[in-house]
């Protein structure tokens, strides 16, 4: 009896833990724990009995994600792996670990745990996330992949990869691309993560491509989302983000990321560009409503953000080309924000000391775009960039009258807005002084002078400006600036004028308008084009400096402008007749 007891004891032990082992009502899901104890790259030794022990009687890391496979596929239970280590350690792994991993993996808050595929041969995923499983990897340290630390396929669970490590990989840092076999609905969210900076030993750790890469060319979502958010990448040699999603009904928001510089936002440790998006149909968002929410995306080799055939995008309250307190210059490369063949859009209250560009084509015009209160040059705290000769503060070309530049504040440039080939757009409420050349700028170089009925044609229509004259009256407690606006244009049409004082004349006599002082959308022009608006009486406080300048849009009605012309001849405090009372 004792022989058959001794031979039936694994057995009856083997049972009893399988009858013990919870099996879950019909829909519902339960969880299992895991503690890796182990750096071997060993393998489970028995995989589907609901422990996770190797040869050795350990529990591996390939062990813990071997079980979590099985449980997750025959007892709809998912796993969460942690690590009972004392003080950092490497494992370092002999292969991939099990594809489509359904474990949340939780390193330990002191990020003392990492993994390292410098060992595998060929292309090497660190940990490939299960699409329909909702899972958190979180506080490892990842590194030596030569594909991706982390990869995702089509997902509808919804993952969080947060507060990790991401460095020295031959390829991307996190990974997520998707096939339209498959349509992805769920969520992942990558937060608060360092992707090519090393915040330990403060130096960086690139990854060489990009930090992350969202390629979903042959993607199909049915409400999927990426949030991007709270993350240091710095130090990749492609673009610290790269997003590509045709799909309308995927979304991606990006907020609230150090790119480009060390984790306090004041040394650049640049990627190859900022924020990169190659085509996006759905909603995009980069940055947030608030500026404390926004991106800071400084010191990179090239541009800042560039987007290129997006549609329904916002770029909103990002620092670009500044330090995180806004009191220094840590220019990117190429101009802070840059759009190719993006229309439905809206640029607005961002901080961009290298610039704006939007880019259009004779076949793909801009369209549907605004470009509103941002600080173009000079940030929210009143530091100016250095003064540029060869740049523009808002360039556009192919921009159509549907768009709208107004609102900003534009400083230290060559000229504040350059108005090229085959734009037609408004520029209203802008406030531009200090350039080194012009204030509002269209090709060829240079003002262009006003011609007899505004009949010559080009950017921006070649709109003529108006041109001023104005009586000061000393009395001497303060003064009063009478102010006469004379359009020549085109024949019995509605023009909006602005006039403006800046503090500063400029030397070429056609300048900058520092500060808007009064408006007009009543300047009609009779049948022979001409138009007289005497403009409500200035007084000396309310002015920025004795240099007036003015420009004219045309009315469209329903609140919208079309083009506009470039500055007028200034008339400065040189030459004001002046009364004295």
């Amino acid at each position: 009896m004792k022989k058959v007891a001794s031979a039936l004891s694994p057995i009856l032990i083997l049972t009893l833990l399988m009858l013990s082992f919870p099996h879950p009502a019909h829909g519902q899901t339960i969880n299992a724990a895991f503690i890796v104890n182990t750096i071997e790259d060993t393998h489970d030794e028995n995989i589907g009995d609901g422990v996770c022990v190797d040869e050795f009687n350990k529990c591996s890391l390939r062990a813990a994600i071997e079980e979590a496979k099985d449980l997750f596929s025959n007892h709809a239970t998912m796993t969460t792996i942690t690590f009972g280590f004392t003080g950092p350690q490497t494992i370092y792994l002999d292969d991939e670990l099990p594809s489509y991993s359904p474990a949340n993996i939780i390193g330990p808050n002191d990020l003392s745990v990492t993994i390292d595929g410098k060992y595998i041969a060929g292309l090497s995923k660190g940990i490939y996330l299960n699409y329909s499983s909702s899972t958190t990897i979180k506080n490892l340290r990842l590194q030596h992949f030569s594909f991706a630390a982390i990869y995702s396929g089509n997902y509808y669970g919804h993952h969080t990869i947060e507060g990790n490590i991401i460095v020295n990989n031959a390829n991307r840092g996190i990974y997520v691309s998707g096939y339209q076999t498959v349509p992805s609905s769920g969520s992942i969210s990558i937060k608060n993560n360092f992707i090519g900076y090393d915040p330990i030993f403060e130096v960086p750790g690139p990854n060489s491509t990009y930090g992350i890469e969202f390629d979903a060319l042959d993607f199909s979502s049915t409400g999927s989302a990426i949030n991007i958010s709270g993350n240091v990448i710095s130090g990749n040699v492609n673009c610290g983000i790269l997003v590509k999603s045709p799909d309308i009904d995927a979304e991606t928001i990006i907020q609230g990321n150090i790119i480009g510089t060390n984790d306090f936002g004041t040394v650049a440790v640049p990627n190859g560009g900022g924020i990169c998006v190659d085509r996006h149909a759905g909603p995009l968002t980069i940055g947030a409503d608030t500026a404390a929410e926004g991106n800071l995306v400084s010191g990179n080799t090239y541009e800042g953000i560039i987007v290129s055939r997006a549609v329904n995008f916002t770029i909103q309250n990002n620092n670009l080309s500044t330090n995180a307190s806004g009191t220094a210059f840590l220019p990117n490369g190429d101009e802070d924000i840059s759009l190719y063949d993006s229309t439905l859009g809206s640029v607005s209250d961002n901080v961009a000391l290298q610039g704006i560009s939007i880019h259009g084509s004779e076949s793909h015009p801009v369209t549907e775009l605004s470009i509103l209160r941002n600080y173009v040059g000079i940030t929210r705290s009143g530091f100016v960039r250095p003064l540029t000769t060869n740049m523009s503060g808002i360039y556009a070309t192919y921009m159509h009258e549907a768009c709208k530049i107004g609102f900003n504040r534009i400083t230290g440039f060559r000229s504040g807005i350059y108005i090229d080939e085959g734009t037609f757009t408004n520029i209203t409420s802008n406030k531009i002084f200090d350039t080194s050349g012009l204030g509002i700028e269209i090709p060829p170089w240079g003002t262009n002078p006003n011609d007899y009925l505004d009949a010559d044609t080009g950017p921006n229509f070649m709109q003529n400006f108006p041109t001023l004259t104005v009586v000061k009256t000393d009395f001497s407690s303060y003064k009063t600036y009478d102010i006469t606006a004379k359009l020549h244009s085109t024949p019995n049409t509605l023009f909006r004028v602005e006039v403006f004082s800046s503090d500063v004349c400029f030397t070429g006599g056609y300048g900058d308008g520092e500060e808007i002082e009064r408006t007009s959308n009543a300047v009609r022009t009779d049948g022979n084009g001409n138009a007289t608006w005497q403009v409500e009486t200035l007084y000396s406080w309310e002015i920025v400096g004795e240099c007036f300048t003015a420009t004219a849009s045309k009315v469209l009605g329903d609140g919208l402008y079309g083009s506009t012309s470039e500055f007028s001849r200034q008339v400065n405090h040189l030459y004001l007749p002046t009364i004295l009372r």
